[in-house]
């Protein structure tokens, strides 16, 4: 007996029907009764107009970061809201907004959205308030969804060196006692050579004098932080027509696009809630919180086996926990001859 298996809740399940030759075909049968029973049961508390409802809250943190809304989402917001890589978390003790970008923590000084930007600054400069990055790691974006603002230029930063008469190498006082070693800064992208370390950190150019780095105030140009721009013209192009429809914006985590969101049936658009309001009755949701979306297909052969087929919409808890809209169908199709 073979099975073709996908990436489904019924994997354990399929692979006793493998492994057990006792598990008959009736087994099979009856257990995906009581699993389709009890998901008839959860999908009572259904809610397909959930995302527009959740997905309506701008995110604000003190004065400076207010009323920011999609492509960005808030940290306790679900997934389907904003873009996977603008997600901000608000400091409750500082009041300070947060960004983690390809592993490393970023204060978000402003953020406009008029013209899709934002300015951060590394949180270990920050919360240090030196002169010198703290985590020995690269400031480095995801350029599939960030790119560096004009005037900015590269400098690196060099720890624990044996080699401190190296040309061109520039002694930075840290300005605190966080390190117990010499810090040395050069223009450009460095490897650490023959030092432990070495941190890339981007720059005003303007701060860049010749093959030299003014470290006049450098910590305070590490603190101002630099402008980065986001590449996402295709998902703001997408959310001004959804806003334009009364819909709200979020994400589809499935198909890594803007989703539009909407008050009425059928909830959930790739376009707009306009185009989306004169789908056929078929289609829309039913407003009795049990969903016709279900079904279960077997068919038995003697001699071949069985082929059977389930199509089935997740109840809201299961939702939930994964954080992706209530609208999307899940299909399973399996073959499983004996």
């Amino acid at each position: 007996m073979s099975i073709k298996i996908y990436n489904t809740p019924f994997n354990q399940l399929l692979m006793k029907s493998q492994t057990h030759s006792s598990f008959s075909p009736l087994h099979l049968f009856l257990t995906l009764s009581i699993l389709f029973f009890q998901t008839l049961n959860g999908l009572n508390q259904f809610q397909p107009k959930q995302p527009y409802q959740r997905c309506g809250k701008n995110f604000s943190c003190g004065n400076l970061i207010t009323g920011i809304g999609y492509p960005f989402r808030g940290s306790n917001d679900p997934r389907y809201c904003g873009h996977p890589s603008l997600v901000l978390d608000c400091e409750t003790e500082t009041n300070m907004t947060t960004i983690d970008i390809m592993s490393t923590k970023y204060r978000v000084l402003e953020i406009n959205q008029s013209t899709c930007s934002m300015r951060v600054s590394r949180k270990d400069v920050m919360d240090t308030n030196s002169s010198c990055p703290r985590e020995k790691t690269n400031t480095t974006l995801d350029y599939s969804v960030f790119d560096y603002a004009p005037g900015y230029t590269n400098v690196t930063f060099f720890y624990g060196c044996s080699d401190r008469n190296r040309s061109g190498f520039q002694n930075v006082s840290c300005g605190n006692s966080v390190y117990d070693e010499d810090v040395y800064v050069l223009p450009g992208i460095y490897g650490p050579g023959k030092c432990e370390a070495s941190v890339v950190v981007p720059v005003p150019e303007i701060g860049i004098l010749g093959d030299s780095v003014d470290t006049t105030g450098l910590g305070q140009v590490l603190r101002d932080g630099f402008w980065i721009s986001l590449k996402l013209d295709d998902d703001e192009e997408d959310c001004n027509e959804c806003v334009m429809s009364k819909g709200r914006c979020g994400y589809d985590v499935l198909m890594n696009r803007t989703a539009c969101y909407c008050p009425d049936p059928p909830y959930f658009s790739n376009t707009v809630c306009s185009m989306a309001s004169g789908a056929s009755p078929d289609n829309t949701p039913s407003h009795s919180g049990t969903h016709s979306g279900t079904y279960i297909y077997c068919f038995f052969n003697r001699s071949s086996g069985i082929y059977w087929r389930m199509e089935m919409v997740f109840d809201s808890r299961f939702i939930n926990q994964i954080q992706i809209p209530p609208q999307i169908i899940y299909r399973y199709h399996e073959h499983v001859v004996l």
